[in-house]
This record gives C-alpha cells, sequence and structure tokens, in this order.
C-alpha cells in the first residue's frame, strides 16, 4: 500500500529506494548521513519545519519510517500536502489515481494503479519515471485504494482541480460507497470538477460530495466519444443540487443536454441542446442582460425552432461582418451593466470526427487545383508529409487565412469535403470544426430485401451532379457501388453487414444536415432487416430535418406510420405517396395516419395510383389530388362547406369510382346556378361558382372523368353569363 501508516521502521519500506536522508544531505550539503539525523532531531522546531517544507508528499512518508521521533514531529505539523490536481480512473478491475504536486500536469506527477487479479491485489507506483511494484495478498483492490486514498487526503483542505473519469458504465459498488464516506469527512476547497462520464448518475454520486462555497467551474466530457453519436445527459437531479445552483461556470462536450434555461444563472457556459426554442432564447437574453456577473456563452442545438422569432427577439439592428461580398457573422449589441452584450448568430452548428466509409475516388487535391489553379500538387501528396513547400498545395491550403479558406470549402460538395478530411490530421481537424452543412436540396432512400440506395442531390436539379450509394448485400461482405456524373465505382468491404455500413455512412452524412427540404423514400418490399426501421427511427429521431416535402413510393401505410413520427411538423408541408406497383389498384387505410399531427399540420397532399377512404379526412388540406373508394353525398357538403371558409385553400382534385355516385347527388350539393361552356362541346365539365374570400370558388364536376375540380380564381376568370353565389 502506498501511503498506509505502518508501525514497523526502515526494514518494512519496501519500493522506495532513496534514503530521505540522502535527499537532505543534497538539498543542504552540510551533514554526513548519521550526523545528519541527529542534528535534524536536534534542530529547533521551526527551522525544522521549514527544512520539511521543502519536500514532497510522498517523501514525508518515507521520511516517517526512518524514526519515532521525525515520525511523531511529522504528524503533530499537521501540514497540508497541497496538492495541485487529483484525477482518478474507475474501471470494472482498475483504479488509477494520479497526483499533481506542482502546476505544470508534467513535472513530477506520481501515478499509482491498484489492479485486481484472482484474489490479490497489484499496486504499481510511477514517479519521475522510476517504477515499483507491490502484490498484497488477499485484499481487495477497492479496500486497498480506499485505505491509501484516506491517508493521502487525511490533512489535504485546498485540492484547486479534481478529475474522474469511468471508464466502464458499472464500477465495482463499493467503490463510490468509499469514495463518498471518505468526501464526506474531507470536505475539500475544490474549485474546479472535470467528469468524464456515461450517464449523469456518475455525477449525481460524486459532486454533491464537494463544497458549493468553494467550487466555481464543472466541466462534463463522454467516456467514449463516438463523435457521430451524441448521446443525450439527462441533468435532471443534477441541478436540483445545491453544487448546480452555486456553480459559475460550465462546460459540456460531446453531450446534449436538454432545457436551455437551466443554464442562464451561469457566469460562462459552452453547451449543445438537442433543441433551442424562440423561448429559450427570450429568457435566456432577459437573464443576460441583466446579470452583473455575465461573462460570455457559447450556445449550440442541432434544431433550432422558431428562428424567424428568435430573429425578432434580437431585433432589426444585427450588423452584418462582411468582406469580400461574403456575409460570415450577423451580430447584436445591447447595453449591459459591464459594457456591452455582443451576440454572434453562427451559421455552424455541430462537428464530428467519424471517418465515412463513402468510397470517394477523386482527388481532392486535384479538384481544387482545377477550381482555383492557384497550386501545384506534389509528386508524393499522397502521403502525409511535413509542412513548409510552397508548391506544396495541401500546404497552401493550411497556411491560409481562415475566412478565404471557409470561403473556398464552400465551393466543394459534400463527398468532396469528405475526400480533404483525409489527406492531412490538419486539413480534417479545420473542416470538423466548422462544421460543414453539406445543403442537400434533396435525399433519397431506397429499401430492398439485399441493398438500401442512397441518392444525394446536392442541386435543384435532380439530375445534376446527382450522387447514387448502393449498400448491397454480398456472399461474406457488402458492396458499395457509387454513381456520379456517368461513372460508376465499387468497393468491397468483407465481414461487413450492408445494413450497418448504410447506417454508419448515414450518421455521418446527416452530421451537420440541418434543413433538408424534400426527401423521398421507396420501399420495394415487406421482407426488410428488422433492424432497418429501428436505426432508421434513431437518426432520424437524433437529426430532426427542417424537412418541407415528403414523398412515400410504398404497398401500404405501415411504411408511413414507420417513419413519418419523425420529421418535424413545424417545417413539414407537402406529402406524396404513390403506389410502389402503380399496376396493382389498392386502398391505403390511412386510420393511424390520420392521428398523427404531422398529417393534421400539412398543407399538401398528393396521393396517385392508390384509392384511400374518408373524404372528410382531406378537407383542411390548402391543396390536395386524390382518389376515394367512395365519395358520397355527406362528404361533398361537408367538403363544400370547408373549402367555402378556408381561407388558404388553393385548390383539389378529387376523383371517385364511376358509376358508384349518383351525379345527380351531387349537382343537388352544388345547386341550380352550374354554367356549361356549350362552345368547348358537351364533354367539358359543368361549373359552379361560389364567392370566397380568396376571390372566386371554382367547381368542375367532371361525370365522365369521375372527379370534381375545386379551385380558387380571380373574379375576371369567370365566363361571362356564369353565376356567382354569394
Amino acid at each position: 500500500m502506498i501511503f498506509e501508516i505502518e508501525e514497523d521502521l526502515p526494514s518494512q519500506t519496501q519500493g522506495v529506494s532513496d534514503d530521505p536522508m540522502i535527499e537532505l544531505q543534497e538539498k543542504f550539503g552540510c551533514m554526513t548521513i548519521s550526523e545528519g539525523r541527529n542534528l535534524l532531531l536536534n534542530m529547533p522546531g521551526e527551522p525544522l519545519i521549514e527544512i520539511l517544507s521543502n519536500f514532497s508528499f510522498v517523501t514525508l512518508q518515507v521520511l516517517r519510517k526512518t524514526c519515532h521521533p521525525i515520525r511523531k514531529f511529522i504528524d503533530k505539523q499537521n501540514r497540508d500536502p497541497k496538492f495541485e490536481s487529483l484525477r482518478f480512473e474507475f474501471a470494472d478491475d482498475t483504479i488509477k489515481l494520479t497526483i499533481y504536486p506542482n502546476p505544470n500536469p508534467n513535472d513530477n506527477k506520481m501515478i499509482h494503479t491498484y489492479i485486481k487479479t484472482e484474489n490479490d491485489t497489484k499496486i504499481i507506483c510511477e514517479n519521475n519515471e522510476i517504477n515499483t511494484k507491490k502484490l498484497v495478498k488477499g485484499a481487495d483492490f477497492v479496500e486497498i485504494f480506499s485505505q491509501d486514498f484516506r491517508i493521502l487526503t487525511e490533512k489535504a483542505k485546498f485540492i484547486p482541480f479534481i478529475q474522474f473519469y469511468f471508464k466502464t458504465k458499472n464500477p465495482p459498488e463499493n467503490l463510490l460507497k468509499h469514495f463518498r464516506e471518505i468526501m464526506k469527512f474531507r470536505n475539500f476547497r475544490t474549485i474546479k470538477l472535470h467528469f468524464e462520464v456515461y450517464d449523469a448518475c456518475q455525477i449525481l454520486a460524486i459532486l454533491p460530495s464537494f463544497d458549493p462555497n468553494f467550487l466555481k467551474t464543472l466541466t462534463v466530457s463522454v467516456s467514449e466519444k463516438n463523435l457521430h453519436e451524441w448521446k443525450v445527459l439527462m441533468l435532471k437531479e443534477v441541478v436540483e443540487l445545491k453544487q448546480w445552483r452555486r456553480v459559475e461556470n460550465v462546460h459540456i462536450e460531446y453531450f446534449e443536454v436538454e432545457h436551455p434555461t437551466r443554464f442562464k444563472h451561469l457566469r460562462q457556459c459552452n453547451v449543445s441542446f438537442d433543441t433551442f426554442t424562440s423561448a429559450d432564447m427570450e429568457i435566456l437574453m432577459e437573464a443576460y442582460l441583466h446579470s452583473t456577473s455575465f461573462s460570455g456563452a457559447s450556445l449550440y442545438s442541432r434544431t433550432y425552432l422558431d428562428v424567424s422569432r428568435m430573429l425578432r427577439i434580437l431585433g432589426d439592428h444585427g450588423f452584418e461582418e462582411n468582406e469580400g461580398g461574403s456575409i460570415w457573422i450577423t451580430r447584436w449589441f445591447f447595453k449591459h451593466p459591464s459594457g456591452v452584450l455582443e451576440v454572434n448568430l453562427d451559421p455552424y452548428y455541430m462537428s464530428s470526427e467519424e471517418e465515412s466509409l463513402v468510397p470517394v475516388p477523386n482527388d481532392p487535391m486535384e479538384e481544387m487545383q482545377e477550381k482555383f489553379n492557384c497550386m501545384t500538387i506534389p509528386e508524393d501528396h499522397e502521403e502525409h508529409s511535413d509542412h513548409g513547400s510552397e508548391e506544396n498545395g495541401r500546404n497552401l491550403l493550411l497556411n491560409m487565412p481562415k475566412r478565404p479558406l471557409i470561403d473556398i470549402f464552400s465551393y466543394c460538395d459534400f463527398v468532396s469535403v469528405q475526400s480533404l478530411r483525409k489527406t492531412c490530421p490538419s486539413l480534417r481537424k479545420f473542416i470538423d470544426d466548422q462544421r460543414f452543412n453539406p445543403n442537400f436540396e434533396c435525399l433519397g432512400f431506397k429499401f430492398a430485401e439485399d441493398h438500401i440506395e442512397l441518392t444525394l442531390c446536392p442541386n435543384p436539379n435532380p439530375t445534376d451532379d446527382q450522387i447514387i450509394l448502393t449498400y448491397k448485400k454480398v456472399e461474406n461482405g457488402t458492396t458499395i457501388i457509387r454513381k456520379t456524373n456517368e461513372i460508376t465505382h465499387e468497393k468491397i468491404i468483407r465481414n461487413a453487414n450492408f445494413v450497418d455500413l448504410f447506417f454508419q455512412d448515414f450518421r455521418i452524412l446527416s452530421e451537420n444536415s440541418k434543413q433538408v427540404p424534400y426527401i423521398f423514400f421507396t420501399i420495394e418490399t415487406d421482407n426488410l432487416p428488422e433492424i432497418l426501421f429501428e436505426k432508421f427511427k434513431e437518426v432520424l429521431k437524433m437529426r430532426n430535418f427542417k424537412t418541407l416535402k415528403l414523398a412515400f413510393y410504398v404497398s401500404h401505410s405501415g411504411h408511413i406510420l414507420a417513419i413519418l413520427p419523425f420529421f418535424d411538423p413545424n417545417f413539414l408541408i407537402t406529402l406524396y405517396v404513390q403506389d410502389s406497383d402503380i399496376h396493382q389498384h389498392r386502398i391505403l387505410d390511412l386510420t393511424e395516419v390520420v392521428k398523427l399531427e404531422q398529417w393534421r399540420r400539412l398543407k399538401n397532399v398528393h396521393i396517385e395510383g392508390i384509392d384511400v377512404q374518408h373524404p372528410i379526412k382531406f378537407k383542411h388540406f390548402d391543396k390536395c389530388h386524390v382518389s376515394f373508394d367512395t365519395f358520397t353525398r355527406a362528404d361533398m357538403e361537408l367538403i363544400m362547406e370547408a373549402y367555402l371558409h378556408s381561407t388558404s385553400f388553393f385548390g383539389a382534385h378529387l376523383h371517385f369510382p364511376r358509376f358508384h355516385v349518383p351525379i345527380s347527388q351531387l349537382q343537388d350539393v352544388l345547386g341550380d346556378h352550374g354554367f356549361v361552356d356549350y362552345e368547348r362541346g358537351p364533354n367539358w365539365p359543368t361549373r359552379w361558382f361560389f364567392k370566397h374570400t380568396s376571390g372566386v370558388l371554382d367547381v368542375n364536376l367532371h361525370p365522365r372523368h369521375s372527379s370534381v375540380l375545386f379551385i380558387i380564381i380571380k373574379l375576371e376568370e369567370v365566363p361571362a353569363g356564369a353565376i356567382i353565389k354569394e
């Protein structure tokens, strides 16, 4: 044991090679070893205290073992070891304690590792490149660590910085219990705590043991940094602690948290949220404007809701920094008790350090040369070389000022940027720090029994620079096929599941995607891998894309129901559905779909090649194109009533089965003022005109096509001689 108080003296000092008297002789150069020990014992108290103050904690523990009088004198002084920092690492079978006695973390640090063996505990001590080992028979490694930690901290009062690193989700049960018991009696004056954890429970097990009157800073990071899969840190119980309410600075890295308003009392913070709303913005602005201690906050989120309202909260006095014609950031300035509160609206959000498995054949340095014609490519540019040559295009990029470099990268599509990440660590770090949004106009997914196809459309024209990635199941692996600009490349990944590879790439692809205007899904079979939809839901729930239009090519509503709920109803406007097999004539059961908030908030619906039920479920839309399996007089009455009183209605084309609905009943609902344009011939529909808040509602009843068309027209578009009913 490292810090155990032993009754036996010099003969029992195992693992210690230096005699403290030799160290004394080296420091003061005034005595032999035998004379020095006697002189030390006969020295007055104050000079002896001054001498001992020059020794580290471990040296003092060794010195205690030289003789009883020295031991008694040292213990009587009650000397604080004055550690600058402690670091604890907890694993299933190992505890590591690192002691930093000086402000420089690499200066004389001591590392003590307690390792569980079959029935014993192995202790390894590292100090100034000298390692000593000791085996304690029949002892539990947690008990040995706790015993040493008690001795280590017995006289410690002020430890500015303490770190906790959990390498396991479930540390030994007695470890945290012993730790809390010791901390309860120590009550360290600690200014800063750092946690690397799996979840908030591990913070909750330790944080209450620290004195809130001294704790100023709390930093939290994730133990396993899978950077493309950020976890949500549930702080519900942590924020109720007195330590949280009294802390001034919080930095949370690689976790997302909920409820931004929980951070309004802090002096400084750097946090990522799962969502950030205009209400959060309003509350935080109010708090920061009136806080006399506030210094700064960097707040990130994958999902910003009510952005237009956020801008209204900030006001119309935003200042746009514009250099070279490119807008980089918008800034607002507010009078503050401590000076001026500056609010910067940053267009970039989250980052990732996960390598994409997307196969990229193009050489990014050649593409950069073609675009900017300003650099040469070294012959050995495939290898990572030292920077310095002005002829090296990569070095020229790295030495370029930040803002022009960002502008250069804005010309590259997503795949090119991923290629550039792989050229060298420096470029990769720069790209990840900027959090470039790939700005896809459209994403397409095709799910089949043995392959998944992902279509990326970076431009509004879906055929312009379209990229198609196919993940195909083959024997003992997956083939990835990439098609772009009529060029096809293939790559085989052995012993890999095609579903897992697709989702690994899709997570990286969508890491910084915020708005994807159009997404379509083609599902060709019901025999899909079971995990496919589960994994897809996880990604969609985490990303929460701002999508305006969704299209489904499916055979039944279950496929829609598996995906639609995970899109934000605040942005979704249009839904398009088509039968995946147009030669089939099926009925789409929307009973469960119409219960979704996404359905109720939609404005436009187009359903092609498949019949649906219950026409009244479509009366709230601004635009729709639908075929019904039945259509009655009651349906016509309810729909007419809804369209006549809707201020946002634009048009609807409704089809019904031929000969199933008596046309006379529909004509009775519309009235006796139908208009027939005989000049166009007898096959043209009969039209009814009604006064509408947006103009004139034109109703076209076409018996031959078994359809009725509702559309808003201008008054001047009404044919001469037609009657407009009030």
